[in-house]
């Protein structure tokens, strides 16, 4: 049984699940994730770029080696693909504590706290 709650996922400035890009095969959007853990009674957000092959191809294909982190690559832009891959790879990261889900989830998405120093 999954310890991890998936809230949802967002767009600050879009509809996420109405957005339809100019051209769904070359695009570049940044994704809201909202979860939260039975241990807890809040949720967190974290954020992941997706985008298409050919956006990627497009923007940096001349400039040499690139570091990747924190992105989901995807065909063309689908609302139900992407919060599919998103809602699956959340769920993977399930661990019995707070602590140990959110080392996984910070493999594959930003925390909104990562790197907060009090």
């Amino acid at each position: 049984m999954s310890e991890i709650i998936f809230h949802g996922v967002w767009c600050y400035d879009v509809d996420f699940e109405n957005f339809v890009p100019e051209l769904p095969h070359n695009f570049y959007r940044s994704i809201n994730v909202e979860v939260g853990h039975k241990s807890l009674a809040t949720k967190s957000t974290f954020s992941v770029t997706v985008c298409s092959f050919t956006w990627l191809a497009h923007h940096y294909s001349n400039e040499g080696p690139q570091w990747g982190r924190h992105l989901l690559l995807v065909g063309q832009y689908n609302a139900e693909e992407i919060r599919k891959a998103i809602t699956e790879r959340v769920l993977q990261c399930s661990r019995p504590t707070w602590e140990k889900s959110l080392e996984m989830l910070c493999r594959y998405f930003i925390w909104e706290f990562e790197d907060y120093v009090p």
